[in-house]
């Protein structure tokens, strides 16, 4: 129901904004109490001083980089300072928006220097329905009738000869007819996009556009390198306990025709498996009376 929608839209809007006007609130509270805590632990025998240059010394045993305030690597000081506290940051991060987002460091490092997509982003294509006057059950023989091909896997080190960009840019019209019949084209064991300024010279070498998540306002996925248009995966402690289940990457407006996706590091708890679902075959396999209730009642 539309008038629903727009009643559940502007009260969750409502609701978020109000939430966010309470951060400036609790960093100036914060801001306001530092100094009187900076005396309680003094007069407890706290050496603040020490404690700090104690840290920086463990700072640089640490690895390739360097961490900011939030845990997070910087591979230079360019990054680092990015994620350090400005009102231009915190109107970023009120947003939604953060530049890096590397919570490990390598191996997803910085940038890659190409041309920064920061402000060039476009929203992604409008979604073009074609969901009118569909015979289920003439598009379920179809399916039932023909073979539904598998993900298909290819071993880059099997596959691949030389070099990895110049392969992919030979082979994208082949990739692209591939992923159209297959539904998803998944390439193990490349060495470039080992990195996520390699991943964008991947994409690039596709000639795949880019363009922002059809749920970026949503605030649920950040950016990983803003400057290359990687997002990473939703990142929010509070949903760790939730099982994110099969969906579409697309709304009912904004959808982007198709997506790269790429791992740069396993899970270190058990978990982080990337599944999909092939829809072709959930249509061909499912009940054709549930199916024709659920096209019915427009679900």
């Amino acid at each position: 129901n539309a008038a629903d929608k727009a009643k559940l839209l502007g009260a969750g809007t409502v609701f978020i904004n109000g939430v966010r006007l309470l951060v400036p609130l609790r960093l100036a509270a914060a801001l306001a109490l530092a100094p009187t805590v900076e005396k309680g632990l003094k007069g407890m025998g706290v050496d603040l001083k020490k404690e700090e240059s104690d840290a920086e010394e463990e700072g640089q045993k640490s690895g390739p980089g360097s961490k900011n305030f939030e845990g997070e690597w910087a591979d230079s000081a360019e990054v680092d300072n990015a994620k350090t506290f400005s009102f231009m940051q915190l109107g970023k991060n009120l947003a939604g928006f953060q530049k890096n987002r590397d919570p490990e460091g390598p191996p997803l490092g910085g940038p890659s220097g190409l041309e920064d997509l920061s402000s060039r982003l476009p929203d992604c294509p409008r979604t073009r329905w074609d969901s009118e006057e569909v015979d289920i059950e003439s598009v379920q023989a179809q399916y039932r009738g023909e073979e539904v091909p598998d993900v298909l896997t290819i071993e880059a080190k099997e596959a691949i000869e030389g070099d990895e960009l110049e392969w992919l840019r030979a082979n994208r019209e082949d990739l692209k007819a591939k992923l159209l019949k297959h539904g998803a084209v998944l390439i193990k064991g490349m060495e470039t996009s080992k990195s996520g300024a390699g991943f964008r010279r991947v994409y690039e070498a596709l000639d795949l556009d880019v363009c922002l998540d059809p749920i970026h306002t949503s605030g649920l996925r950040k950016f990983a390198i803003e400057q290359d248009g990687i997002y990473e995966e939703v990142n929010k402690p509070g949903l760790r306990q939730h099982y994110i289940g099969l969906h579409n990457e697309s709304t009912t407006n904004r959808t982007a025709a198709f997506g790269a996706f790429v791992c740069f590091m396993p899970a270190t708890e058990g978990g982080g498996d990337f599944f999909v679902a092939d829809g072709k075959k959930i249509l061909r396999d499912m009940d054709t009376a549930v199916l024709k209730e659920l096209y019915d009642k427009k679900i």
